[in-house]
């Protein structure tokens, strides 16, 4: 899920590129734009349903302490 800024990306002129791309996109017909609080929604919808579980990584990786110098 990109975040695209026009402070972050720089020149106006790299915006073709993300125009290009969305409308490649759009064409698939298959994608959905939507606002982070719609796709939470959907995403809580989906879980309490039990049509979806997301996976949860438990932090640390590592089994051991990790030693800095």
């Amino acid at each position: 899920m990109p975040v695209v800024h026009p402070f972050a990306t720089g020149r106006f002129a790299r915006w073709e590129v993300v125009h290009r791309f969305l409308e490649q996109v759009l064409k698939r017909g298959d994608v959905w734009f939507a606002p982070m609080e719609e796709i939470a929604a959907h995403v809580r919808t989906v879980v309490d349903k039990g049509l979806w579980s997301p996976r949860i990584d438990r932090l640390p990786y590592y089994a051991e302490p990790v030693r800095v110098r």
